[in-house]
């Protein structure tokens, strides 16, 4: 190869220039994406059972699930979240295999398991790259957390606003609730009726939402 590139340097020339200019024309041309178009092997079964603890959800619905999708081919890898009312399983199958491929065996089984009448359907989910969130921030302060959380909020609508957001989703802040404990004896001392505390309550409260809504836009 050596020796053929030094009889023949025009052609050897005319070579690297041709690999050179391929390269350059390649890289222009290359698509950008945040993230790949890929399929990965992998679904989900969401199951709800509402107002059960989460062992008896485990009991009724998690594992029932978990031994019938044991026997679909093809399975590498099964974990399981239960929660209070809630069942999520999440499958995950070797990358020789393909979810259209199982997605109907998988229907099937969920058919065949007996779950409690108050369950609900067990639902199929495709896993989705495209549902993650593309960007992530976080927010923190010296401070306590309802001191700032007015601030993040309005920073979420702001981000919601800019072209080309979908969805803005926020975590972490802080839900105030006020406990009122009634004394009986001072109320029939007062002749101050339970229900007109209510009403009290209510009317304080929808002002209370209305300066919110107010602020916020």
């Amino acid at each position: 190869m050596t020796n053929f590139s030094i009889r023949r340097p025009v052609f050897t020339i005319v070579g690297i220039i041709f690999f050179i200019i391929m390269g350059i024309v390649s890289v222009t041309r290359l698509p950008l994406q945040l993230l790949p178009e890929i399929n990965p092997p992998v679904a989900a079964i969401a199951t709800s059972y509402p107002n059960v603890n989460p062992q008896e959800v485990q009991d009724r619905v998690t594992i029932p699930i978990e031994n019938r999708m044991a026997s679909i081919s093809g399975l590498e890898n099964m974990t399981s979240n239960t929660s209070e009312g809630s069942s999520i399983i999440v499958l995950e199958f070797d990358w020789s295999s393909s979810i259209e491929d199982v997605e109907l065996d998988i229907i099937n089984a969920l058919r065949q398991i007996d779950l409690p009448d108050d369950a609900g359907e067990p639902s199929f989910l495709k896993f989705d790259p495209s549902m993650f969130p593309m960007m992530q921030l976080a927010v923190t302060s010296n401070g306590e957390i309802s001191d700032f959380q007015d601030d993040v909020l309005e920073l979420e609508q702001e981000i919601i606003q800019v072209p080309g957001v979908a969805s803005v989703n926020e975590s972490g802040s802080l839900t105030e609730i006020i406990s009122i404990q009634l004394d009986q004896d001072s109320l029939v001392d007062e002749t101050f009726r339970k229900k007109q505390l209510l009403m009290l309550c209510e009317r304080i409260i929808f002002q209370c939402l209305v300066a919110l809504w107010n602020k916020m836009i």
